[in-house]
């Protein structure tokens, strides 16, 4: 009777157990670096793959696959899908309520002024290229560097109050608004076409 009892009873995995759990922590851990923002993200990211690897093999002996593999890439997809549900849940949680307004009076900064530079670059090479005067007289080249120095030039003076502004204001106001800007960088960008 004793031999029966030992042929069907399983063997309880230790080392394996504790070490695929790791690396389903270190996986989860590697793959949501993408998502980490501030400090507070990486430990939300931290907490997520350790429960992840305690919970792994738990979850795994649920799952009704006989194949080890095939049960073993199931957990680990229920886990991804978990994983990253509760870091971006978490995530969002922090953004809303532990991020510092931003000052309306600032010089602009980020990937709010990355797309303003980009945007007013790209409209400013278009205008200039279209003109036949500034396409004949100077390089591509010269015309990259010229609307480049004068889209950040108008860059290091914008305010996040006049980027809300520009969407809101009329056309004769914003004029007023930044031509003492546009004023103020001319010499220098224009040295830029004068020594092409």
């Amino acid at each position: 009777m004793e031999e029966i009892k030992k042929e069907t009873q399983q063997p309880t995995p230790t080392k394996n157990k504790w070490f695929a759990g790791y690396i389903v922590a270190g996986l989860i851990w590697t793959f949501s670096q993408s998502f980490k923002k501030n400090s507070i993200d990486e430990l939300i990211i931290l907490a997520v793959a350790i429960l992840a690897g305690i919970f792994y093999h738990r979850l795994k002996s649920k799952i009704r696959i006989k194949d080890n593999a095939s049960r073993s890439i199931a957990t680990f997809i229920i886990l991804s899908i978990v994983s990253g549900f509760l870091i971006g849940a978490s995530a969002t949680v922090v953004d809303k309520f532990y991020t510092k307004p931003i000052d309306n009076n600032a010089i602009i900064s980020g990937s709010i002024r990355e797309n303003f530079v980009s945007g007013l670059k790209g409209s400013c090479i278009r205008n200039q290229m279209n003109d036949p005067r500034s396409a004949s007289l100077v390089s591509a080249k010269v015309i990259s560097n010229y609307c480049s120095c004068y889209a950040n030039g108008i860059a290091d003076q914008i305010t996040f109050n006049d980027i809300n502004l520009y969407d809101t204001a009329p056309a004769s106001e914003l004029k007023k608004m930044f031509q003492p800007k546009i004023d103020s960088i001319s010499p220098t960008c224009q040295k830029i076409l004068q020594d092409k």
